[in-house]
């Protein structure tokens, strides 16, 4: 599933993963799950549907010990039966602690108080949401991860070999935080 694309500059080449993403989502209401699933899959992600935390769990584990591609992102509902979201992420977090999670919920008030004790790895969207924003926000730091990737590659190849075009030599920015967002 996973493509490559190659950016050549002047005999180098530089392979660039095409995003594409395995998601995990946990959605009580199945034709609310199933659009994210369709949505998701038509940007080229592949995507994994269960209806409640423990089951998003079971399938969080086995993904995770029978394959040697991790799930990108866990997308949860807040408020689900069996074991609600912030449960589900607590749990995860407390076995992978670098694991993705975008809680999408209609409680927004009540959830960002129960999300104080994690860090970056939890993000939060507000119900109702677009096809769009769902996309933006799960793509959004693949995105940012590539062009960093591509700037260090770069930056290492420049100063190992230099980088130039027809005006003369080209210099990468040294300063990272130079990447919008």
């Amino acid at each position: 599933m996973n493509k490559h694309h190659f950016i050549r500059f002047v005999g180098f080449k530089i392979s660039v993963e095409k995003m594409s993403l395995k998601i995990l989502i946990a959605e009580d209401e199945e034709d609310i799950g199933k659009q994210y699933k369709m949505t998701l899959e038509a940007f080229g992600h592949e995507v994994f549907l269960t209806k409640d935390g423990e089951e998003c769990l079971k399938k969080y584990r086995s993904l995770m010990t029978n394959d040697l591609s991790p799930i990108d992102v866990v997308v949860v509902d807040y408020l689900m039966p069996i074991k609600d979201g912030v449960k589900v992420a607590k749990e995860i977090l407390k076995e992978y602690p670098k694991q993705r999670i975008i809680f999408v919920t209609g409680h927004g008030p009540k959830l960002v108080s129960e999300l104080n004790e994690f860090d970056d790895q939890v993000e939060v969207l507000v119900k109702p949401i677009t096809s769009t924003v769902l996309i933006s926000k799960i793509e959004n730091r693949r995105q940012k991860e590539i062009a960093k990737e591509l700037y260090f590659k770069l930056k290492k190849w420049d100063g190992a070999e230099g980088l130039s075009n027809s005006s003369g030599r080209v210099r990468t920015v040294d300063n990272i935080n130079t990447f919008p967002g």
